[in-house]
């Protein structure tokens, strides 16, 4: 069998795509890794050696979420090849692209179809294209016009191999919510009617409704129709909110102008928009009348509401199941945890005493429980999972964040433990997230907005990585950071964007899981790049004057 290994060169199209490894302790299992340095391209392994060297003449590499073989690009054709010994596994085709994690598109005859990581074809290539949905969860087709949905990668079978789960007939799907967050409900577009695809029953049905409003919780979700204008743009019907199932079939019929967040059996309502609120079960009876100001949604204890009244005009306080005060009203505001970017933890609320006009400290209440249980003294909160919250003490330091060149002063934020314990103190960051993968932290010196200096931490505080760096920046050149738990990898990016070539990511920097540098690329005085390992050893060009100022 032939071996390419012996050519050496390759021109990257795709920079940052890699083979599975995980991490155990500092143990990696075998990599694959593409970097591009001074224009140059070559492939690294785990230990940060060449697998294939810079200087080659191969048309492109494609590694996904595998371990011993990867997609090369010869001669203007794609070819599966062993990583352990160069070994073509099998000719494929001339168009191949990375559609998800070791999901791959590949074209033949001006059709798409689509291919594993081993080279399986999971989709013949008879589709005029293919998506996936915004977060990755799926992948849909077209076809004359229409969409629909193949199997989810990881539905995949011998069943439902080469077919479809929906055919091409939606003229508009919902690619960009989290299917997760909806329990596999996905809303499409057929006409004017709207549709529900269930990814996990593999099931579609016509629905009343337009829209989801939250997300699935105790087993429902709120749903909604849109409001209707006639020609003059006048509004002739509001939107009206209902209950669906975790199927999508509607229980609590679209009437109502708010609903809460389903919890505990219990759903608050709104019968007019600015009129008071009240609790519905799931079958939509009325159990607690509209009586309330506001209504929070149910924990195994009760709910935080206000009432007006003499004494209590405004106040939140705790009532149970019917309707009785636990705790009396004593607290000036009070939301439900997933209105803040956190997203929601089931019982638990934000709840604030105003203690000066431009001042409401914020504290944590558990309605499980029935008690607070972190005392409202913090500038601001953000539960990150439910062991860990972000928090600004009221006396935090002060950090600036750059928009548009132009310096704003934010308070740091930190991160403590429920109990109080401080995890990360509060210094050079002022937003911390929980990564998409629940197993890291992440900490930004410039809020929501672009570049800044940054960090990524494991779950105990401490500091796998650093990049970026603090300032205005010129708004052409950031860092991002891209966690792979099942690769074991903490891979830093670098974008670039310009109106000629628009905007390029390439890989500058990875670690391990547990924050070892595997490997970085570094711009030196004179304008070139240089590839160091993990200890800073340069690893290439040994002579950078060729690359100055190139």
């Amino acid at each position: 069998m032939k071996s390419v290994f012996p050519r050496i060169c390759f021109c990257l199209l795709c920079a940052i795509l890699f083979a599975r490894a995980v991490v155990a302790g500092e143990e990696t299992r075998p990599l694959a890794i593409p970097v591009w340095v001074n224009g140059e391209l070559a492939v690294l392994d785990e230990n940060a050696k060449f697998l294939i060297p810079f200087e080659n003449d191969f048309g492109n590499v494609i590694a996904g979420d595998f371990q011993d073989v990867f997609w090369l690009n010869i001669n203007d054709a794609w070819s599966l090849v062993s990583r352990k010994d160069g070994v073509i596994v099998s000719d494929f085709s001339e168009n191949m692209g990375r559609l998800l994690p070791g999901v791959f598109w590949f074209g033949q005859n001006g059709k798409y179809g689509v291919v594993d990581a081993r080279g399986n074809v999971l989709h013949p290539a008879r589709h005029e294209d293919l998506y996936t949905s915004q977060h990755g969860e799926y992948l849909f087709y077209r076809e004359k016009d229409k969409y629909g949905i193949l199997y989810p990668p990881q539905q995949e079978n011998r069943e439902t191999k080469r077919k479809t789960m929906t055919p091409a007939h939606y003229d508009d799907i919902d690619s960009d919510a989290w299917a997760r967050d909806h329990g596999g409900l996905v809303l499409a577009q057929r006409g004017k009617d709207s549709w529900v695809i269930d990814l996990n029953a593999r099931t579609e049905q016509k629905v009343p409704y337009a829209k989801f409003s939250g997300v699935l919780r105790d087993g429902h979700i709120v749903v909604m129709t849109e409001a209707r204008q006639d020609k003059q743009g006048r509004e002739t019907a509001p939107e009206r909110y209902g209950l669906a199932d975790a199927q999508g079939k509607l229980v609590v019929q679209l009437k109502y102008a708010w609903l809460g967040e389903p919890s505990e059996g219990h759903i608050a309502f709104r019968a007019k928009k600015d009129g008071p609120c009240g609790y519905l079960d799931f079958s939509g009876k009325e159990v607690l009348k509209a009586q309330y100001v506001s209504c929070r949604a149910f924990g195994k204890k009760g709910a935080l509401v206000s009432q007006e009244g003499s004494d209590i005009k405004g106040k939140y306080g705790l009532i149970d199941f019917a309707g009785n005060w636990i705790v009396p009203p004593k607290y000036d505001y009070a939301y439900d945890s997933d209105v803040f970017p956190s997203g929601f933890l089931p019982g638990i609320s934000f709840v604030a005493v105003e203690s000066s006009a431009f001042f409401s400290p914020v504290g944590l209440f558990d309605t499980n429980r029935g008690e607070e249980v972190v005392p409202p003294q913090h500038l601001r909160l953000h539960i990150l999972n439910e062991k860990l919250l972000s928090f600004v003490p009221a006396n935090a330091p002060v950090t600036t964040i750059w928009l548009l060149g132009t310096p704003t002063q934010e308070s740091a934020a930190g991160i403590m433990d429920w109990s109080g314990k401080v995890l990360i103190e509060p210094r050079d960051f002022n937003l911390f997230t929980l990564d998409a993968s629940g197993k890291a932290i992440r900490a930004t010196s410039n809020g929501i907005f672009k570049g800044g200096l940054q960090a990524i931490y494991d779950l105990e505080g401490k500091e796998l990585a650093r990049f970026g760096a603090a300032g205005p920046g010129d708004g052409q050149t950031w860092q991002t950071a891209r966690i792979d738990p099942e690769a074991g990898l903490i891979l830093i990016d670098q974008h670039t964007s310009d109106e000629e070539n628009g905007e390029r990511q390439v890989l500058r920097a990875a670690y391990t899981l547990t924050g070892k540098p595997l490997f970085r690329i570094e711009t030196v005085e004179c304008g070139a790049e240089v590839l160091e390992d993990g200890k800073g050893k340069i690893l290439w060009p040994q002579d950078v004057t060729p690359y100055c100022d190139s």
